[in-house]
């Protein structure tokens, strides 16, 4: 069983190993799983500790072949189990972490699965906890958002240069008299259905994720509607930038407590899923170009003036909660991979 309380999410793989004792004596068998600070071997490796040939504090060495080299793991035994052996790596290999990350993510795919193949351990009573203050921040977001659009526009209408521009704004501004209701509801419904990711095993994504690796998806929407999409998608990208580390860090905790997996697109904490239902929900109500640019500009001076304070609250109730404590190295190495070990001699233990 996986514990919540470890210092970094642990990742399932299967790949054959040759472990070397401090005594010279080799045995083979399979990681099972691993983080950033270890890995946990397979029951076959007991055999070898249990006569004798390591024990608890014991260095060793892991090796295993790929079609890149051979890659090598300095560590050290910290924990034998009757389902297997945990060691902790007293050097870290970062070409060989993310060889068997990427190795995670291949046979997850393979089977079916998102991904990361994060191994998760579902928490409902934190994950209940997260839901309440993220509905408690974009139910507050909506209302603020509306109550702030209508001054705006009011505003804009009555400096209007325009006699079309003013028209349209004071046309705006009474529609939006009627669409409030609508617009709150539809929000507050998507967003309701996005935070069933977390307990539901028929969670279905709210909102449509357009695709356009393949010059298709967006390519069939009008052009307001791709302006829209393009001012969002900017704000995404300014904001995942710039809180890249806490983000990365919530997306972590997340995937550990969530019975399906998280990630950047469907995490209802993430600027990613709130900004897409905040556009599908305002869609269709606004259609002269002067409106949309208020419409898009009021969102994202609310959102990027008040996201670090749900940032803030959830990453606070993990740290009560302890769930995985301490992501700092493991972001670290997410940035670096490929590069330099950033802190060889980092501790962390593998269960």
């Amino acid at each position: 069983m996986v514990d919540n309380k470890r210092a970094y999410p642990r990742y399932a793989v299967i790949v054959d190993v040759a472990v070397t004792i401090n005594d010279g004596e080799m045995i083979f068998c399979s990681i099972k799983d691993f983080c950033i600070g270890g890995v946990y071997f397979d029951g076959c490796a007991i055999d070898g500790v249990s006569h004798g040939k390591a024990q608890v504090g014991a260095a060793i060495k892991i090796e295993f072949d790929t079609s890149s080299g051979t890659f090598q793991l300095d560590a050290e035994i910290v924990r034998i189990t009757d389902s297997g052996v945990g060691v902790r790596f007293t050097h870290r290999n970062i070409a060989a972490l993310k060889y068997l990350q990427d190795l995670s993510a291949q046979q997850g795919i393979s089977k079916g699965e998102h991904g990361g193949v994060m191994l998760r351990q579902p928490n409902p009573a934190v994950a209940e906890a997260s839901s309440r203050i993220i509905h408690t921040f974009v139910a507050w977001l909506i209302e603020e958002y509306l109550k702030r659009l209508s001054d705006e526009i009011f505003d804009a209408s009555s400096k209007a240069v325009a006699d079309i521009d003013r028209e349209n704004l004071f046309l705006a501004y009474g529609a939006l008299k009627n669409l409030r209701g609508d617009i709150h509801d539809r929000f507050i419904t998507m967003m309701e259905q996005q935070l069933k990711l977390y307990v539901s095993t028929d969670f279905k994504n709210a909102y449509q994720i357009y695709d356009t690796s393949s010059g298709g998806g967006l390519s069939l929407v009008d052009k307001d509607e791709f302006d829209n999409w393009l001012n969002i998608a900017a704000l995404i990208s300014s904001m995942e930038s710039h809180y890249e580390r806490e983000i990365f860090e919530i997306e972590k905790r997340l995937d550990s407590i969530s019975i399906n997996p998280v990630n950047r697109e469907n995490n209802p904490a993430a600027p990613h899923a709130i900004s897409h239902i905040f556009f599908d929900a305002i869609d269709g109500h606004f259609d002269e170009d002067i409106v949309h640019q208020i419409v898009s500009g009021v969102y994202q001076e609310i959102f990027r003036d008040h996201y670090p304070e749900l940032l803030l609250q959830l990453n606070t109730l993990f740290k009560d909660e302890s769930i995985l404590n301490d992501l700092e190295q493991e972001y670290k190495i997410v940035k670096q991979a490929g590069g330099d070990d950033p802190d060889p001699d980092a501790e962390s233990e593998a269960e």
